[in-house]
């Protein structure tokens, strides 16, 4: 049986082709379905995920088995959010295996250390970003807390305002 590899797009369209090609060279023979922006040659299915929401993509990719789960990225992605929708998506999926290809390019046979620090890296700098995210949701909560206590302190105390009708002369 033929292997099954989806292929997801997160480089420039001729990066993405020359990655299938070499899908191909690697794996003859496999079926090779492209989650990817318009038209892709080389790819034996193509779902353009502009066009379908999250529930459509589900929908799409649910209950195929694939062997072989391949993220094409750039350098730069990792702040993006496709790289952590296509992180999330390698998470979930039961494809046997997983690679990152930085730049579109597969990486060669044997370079599990190469892989792993690599993750490593890509975890640390995760792990940069989950705690400027907090910090910064610790920083906006206590201004939203100064904001509720001031509001609720100016509604309880009747400090600079007078009772009843104001004094006319």
């Amino acid at each position: 049986m033929a292997a099954r590899v989806l292929v997801v797009q997160l480089v420039p369209t001729p990066v993405f082709e020359r990655l299938i090609e070499d899908l191909r060279e690697r794996h003859p023979g496999a079926h090779v379905t492209a989650l990817a922006i318009g038209e892709v040659i080389g790819a034996d299915e193509v779902l353009d995920w502009r066009g379908l929401s999250r529930r459509q993509a589900s929908a799409a990719l649910r209950g195929r088995q694939f062997d072989l789960l391949v993220v094409a990225h750039g350098r730069d992605h990792y702040a993006s959010r496709a790289y952590w929708k296509a992180l999330a998506l390698a998470f979930v999926s039961p494809a046997r295996r997983k690679r990152f290809c930085a730049e579109g390019k597969l990486p060669g046979r044997g370079l599990a250390a190469a892989l792993l620090v690599g993750a490593v890296f890509a975890g640390l700098r995760a792990g940069q970003e989950v705690v400027a995210a907090v910090t910064g949701l610790l920083v906006l909560s206590a201004a939203l807390v100064l904001a509720a206590v001031t509001d609720l302190t100016e509604a309880l105390l009747p400090v600079g305002r007078t009772r009843g009708r104001p004094k006319t002369r």
